[in-house]
């Protein structure tokens, strides 16, 4: 894969899954938060941590790759281990895990070289 074609792909990676970061997001915020806030929403609460890590990943992809796919991966695999349900897995958990898998693998690591005093 030549660096115009790995651009592209890391790219549009971002933007999709993003996008669908963004669209989870308003899911739970208009369905869950206002179960939560009147006390029923005590199954919804476990899905928290494995919700802020997908969106904390989705924002990181677009400054460091490689950390942004790992909180990604973590937190689509925590969504999916936490649901016991292979519809739930399949709907929450793969679309974070599979681009955070390929972006992991697409990004070069980021080398900080320590400024010289």
């Amino acid at each position: 894969m030549n660096k115009s074609h790995k651009t592209f792909v890391v790219l549009s990676l971002r933007v999709i899954v993003s996008l669908f970061g963004v669209i989870l997001m308003i899911f739970f915020i208009g369905e869950g938060m206002p179960d939560i806030l009147h006390g029923r929403g005590d199954g919804l609460i476990p899905y928290l941590p494995a919700l802020l890590l997908i969106f904390l990943g989705c924002v990181m992809i677009w400054f460091r790759i490689r950390l942004g796919a790992i909180c990604m991966v973590i937190g689509g695999a925590a969504m999916s281990v936490q649901s016991r349900d292979l519809f739930v897995t399949l709907i929450y958990g793969l679309p974070f895990i599979i681009p955070g898998l390929t972006l992991w693998f697409l990004a070069k690591p980021q080398i900080i070289k320590p400024n010289p005093i």
